[in-house]
C-alpha cells in the first residue's frame, strides 16, 4: 500500500512537470501536441508516466484525442478522478488558440496538484501507521519476554 502511494505521488508530480513542459512548448514553440509528447519522452526517457509512452505509440495509429483516451484508460495507477481530469485535458489541448490552451493547462495543473497533496498526506499517514505498528510490536515483544 505504501509503495503504491509513493508511486502515485511520483506519477502526479511528474504529471505536473509534463503539464508545465506542455505549457512552455505551446507558449514559446507552438508545437503540436504529438510533437510535445515525443519531445518530453526524448528528454525524460525514464518517465513514470507510462500512459504518455503508450499515447505516443498509439499516435502512430490513432488521432491524438483517441490515443490519449486509450492510454489514460489503460493506466491502472491513476485514480478514477485523476483519469477524468486527464481525459478532459486531452479533449481540450491542441484544439484552441495558444492563450486558451495556456489557461486550460494552468487549471489542470491546479487540479492535479490538489490530488497530489491528498496523496502525499495519505502517504505520510501510512508511514506514521507503520512506525506506530512497529513500535507497538516491539513493546509487546518486550512485555512478553519479561
Amino acid at each position: 500500500m505504501s509503495a503504491e502511494l509513493s508511486r502515485r505521488v511520483e506519477e502526479l508530480s511528474e504529471l505536473i512537470n509534463f503539464m508545465y513542459f506542455y505549457k512552455t512548448h505551446i507558449q514559446y514553440f507552438q508545437s503540436s501536441v504529438i510533437r510535445i509528447i515525443r519531445q518530453f519522452l526524448k528528454e525524460q526517457p525514464d518517465t513514470a508516466l507510462k500512459f504518455i509512452v503508450k499515447c505516443s505509440e498509439y499516435c502512430n495509429n490513432y488521432d491524438f484525442p483517441d490515443a490519449w483516451a486509450r492510454s489514460v484508460k489503460e493506466n491502472r495507477l491513476i485514480s478514477v478522478k485523476v483519469s477524468e481530469i486527464l481525459l478532459d485535458f486531452g479533449n481540450r489541448i491542441g484544439r484552441s488558440d495558444t492563450e486558451t490552451q495556456l489557461r486550460y493547462t494552468e487549471y489542470y495543473i491546479a487540479e492535479i496538484r490538489k490530488h497530489m497533496i491528498i496523496a502525499e498526506e495519505k502517504e505520510r499517514d501510512n508511514k506514521k501507521l507503520y512506525i506506530i505498528l512497529g513500535i507497538s510490536a516491539g513493546l509487546l515483544s518486550a512485555i512478553m519476554i519479561i
